[in-house]
């Protein structure tokens, strides 16, 4: 038997507003429920200013983080906690990427250079495991190491407010689990990056490893839901015109 899931109440939640190179961005954030001090960055960042964005784990990857967050959902009539989200929202900036030259308002080049950033950090992770694995004289096989889309047909594609979002999900065997990651276009170069891990929601509460998977999905989508993009009509007539 599935026990009801409470979710937070969105609409009393704090409204976020960004103005990302003319580009509104309205959410409701949950109250923060962890053991760390949440990120909320100024409403008025300028997300042109390289100078705000911080190296990540690739030479050519930069990140300006706007909200680091966590919230719990609890069961209806019940003190146990059912799980938790852990929430980041960062913008990147494309630019000079392996010799390659992107536009994200076109859907098709969206796609590659997602593609391609998934290649380069999952790709570093696993040739990092291979020679662990190889020093330790162990088998290397590829369904025990990280998994990320590797081709166009494993990101799903939706439009939401007139933009092309995409939606993938990866993680480790040895998790038990993917999480999902959700990307949409500012302008030509620059990207929202967003990051959920789910923590809790253990197997023991629900009717099976499905059932817990199409939970997640739901509260995936409930909480995009509250996540709102206004574009200038020109950034939609060339995400429109752009070949998909």
């Amino acid at each position: 038997m599935i026990m009801q899931i409470l979710s937070p109440d969105y609409q009393n939640c704090p409204l976020i507003v960004y103005s990302l190179d003319g580009v509104e961005l309205v959410l409701r954030l949950p109250q923060h429920d962890g053991d760390y001090s949440p990120t909320l960055a100024a409403s008025d960042v300028d997300i042109l200013d390289s100078t705000l964005y911080e190296q990540g784990r690739q030479p050519n990857y930069h990140y300006l983080m706007l909200i680091e967050n966590s919230w719990t959902y609890r069961f209806a009539n019940s003190p146990i906690d059912a799980g938790h989200i852990i929430f980041s929202m960062a913008v990147t900036h494309c630019k000079n990427e392996e010799n390659k030259s992107y536009n994200l308002l076109n859907k098709k080049s969206f796609s590659e250079w997602i593609l391609d950033r998934l290649q380069q950090h999952y790709g570093a992770l696993i040739e990092e495991e291979i020679l662990e694995l190889k020093l330790n004289e162990l088998p290397i096989i590829e369904e025990e190491m990280w998994q990320y889309p590797k081709i166009p047909a494993e990101l799903t594609f939706f439009e939401k407010d007139g933009g092309h979002w995409c939606c993938g999900w990866t993680g480790h065997p040895s998790i038990g689990q993917l999480d999902p990651f959700i990307r949409f276009p500012i302008n030509k170069s620059h990207a929202v990056e967003i990051g959920i891990r789910f923590g809790g929601f253990n197997q023991e509460y629900f009717d099976s490893k499905e059932a817990v998977d199409e939970i997640k999905k739901a509260l995936l989508l409930e909480f995009l839901s509250h996540i709102h993009v206004t574009y200038p009509s020109e950034l939609l007539d060339e995400m429109r015109g752009t070949p998909a």
